[in-house]
């Protein structure tokens, strides 16, 4: 679940939770390395009741589609243990929002806990502030929480350690043997010593 907020980055009251307006937010994380996850993610507000349009007392009631690509560094593997019960992270990126034919880019800046309930699910709770890029665009705010499920993934197989040959064991030849081979064209038949 997400909550969309321009008024307060208009007004200065940031907890005014009145000013909310509700959607749902669906994303896919990937796994870097142990400080570092990339994401995309995707808002719907069906209703953004406070949206501004043309200046600070211009808005309009519309549906609103957000989408962003983030960079999540982590604390997990660094500061924590991989596994720890939490996970608090920043995240930065770019990320574009379009209501009634209006497309605006900012560039967002979030703070976030994970808490990690099992190996594959894990809550999270996250507030992103979002910078617009252009002067006559309008910050906003969004929090959000929800579940993040770890897809299976098939462990990697460990090399194998190549075996060491055994040594061939040596023919010991008898002290006797005779001196032709059995495979001599000119062979010793009787063993007399003249083939």
């Amino acid at each position: 679940a997400t909550f969309v907020d321009y008024l307060g980055p208009i007004s200065g009251d940031y907890l005014q939770y009145e000013t909310f307006d509700p959607g749902i937010t669906i994303g896919a994380h990937a796994y870097v390395t142990p400080w570092l996850n990339l994401s995309l993610n995707s808002s719907f507000i069906p209703e953004a009741a406070n949206y501004p349009n043309t200046s600070e007392t211009d808005f309009l009631r519309t549906s609103l589609i957000d989408v962003n690509a983030l960079m999540q560094f982590k604390s997990n593997g660094t500061f924590f243990k991989e596994d720890a019960f939490w996970a608090p992270y920043i995240s930065t990126g770019f990320g574009l929002n379009s209501a009634s034919n209006n497309l605006r880019l900012y560039v967002p800046g979030a703070l976030g806990m994970r808490f990690r309930i099992s190996k594959s699910i894990s809550f999270q709770l996250e507030s992103m502030y979002k910078l617009a890029l252009k002067k006559e665009d309008f910050q906003h705010i969004a929090h959000s929480g929800g579940f993040i499920f770890a897809l299976p993934t098939e462990p990697k197989p460990k090399p194998k350690k190549p075996e060491p040959k055994k040594p061939e064991p040596k023919k010991e030849e008898p002290k006797d043997a005779p001196i032709a081979q059995a495979d001599d064209p000119y062979k010793d038949s009787d063993l007399d010593g003249i083939p």
